[in-house]
């Protein structure tokens, strides 16, 4: 029988998976800049391979941030955006972060990855790209997404404060609509 991940190691896995998609890096991007397998840093993110020192600095390479990064210090990202974990990642992978975009004239560059996304506005207006739509978001509006469809979004203007929930699957986030 396996040992059970310590605290530390879950913790790591969870900042792996995050600053991969703050960076909007694909799987293969971190193993390339780690020297590793894809299959290999899939395996380490998700828990199914255990997670050891030695690993550290190569993941840490090829996310582009110091070890300490990836052991959970708060950093902007490199584009500046500030993302900032509400709670820790759920057994079914659905994590939820507050967001702040700086402004900034931002050319879109989309991107994709599994799961779906929920973005609920704070302060300021959120641009949305996702396909081949162009939307800007208030406060107080709010959209969701299948993230498999190549997206973007950035502050317009002035900064932006957002509520993300992401989760690898739609199943696992139900809305009920109570009113």
């Amino acid at each position: 029988m396996a040992a059970k991940p310590s605290e530390l190691e879950l913790r790591v896995r969870a900042r792996l998976r995050q600053l991969r998609f703050e960076r909007r890096l694909t799987l293969a991007q971190v193993a390339e800049g780690a020297g590793m397998a894809i299959s290999t840093v899939s395996r380490l993110e998700t828990g199914e391979r255990g997670l050891t020192l030695a690993h550290l600095p190569r993941l840490a390479a090829g996310l582009g941030v110091d070890v300490e990064v990836l052991l959970g210090e708060t950093e902007p990202a490199a584009d500046g955006a500030l993302w900032q974990p509400l709670f820790d990642e759920r057994p079914d992978g659905t994590r939820a972060y507050r967001i702040r975009l700086p402004a900034g004239e931002h050319e879109p560059v989309l991107g994709s990855h599994e799961g779906y996304l929920w973005l609920l506005v704070l302060a300021g207006r959120l641009r949305v790209v996702l396909g081949a739509r162009d939307a800007v978001l208030e406060p107080g509006e709010a959209t969701g997404f299948n993230t498999w469809t190549p997206h973007w979004m950035g502050a317009v203007d002035e900064p932006v404060d957002l509520l993300a929930l992401f989760a690898p699957e739609a199943r696992a986030v139900r809305f009920r609509d109570l009113v």
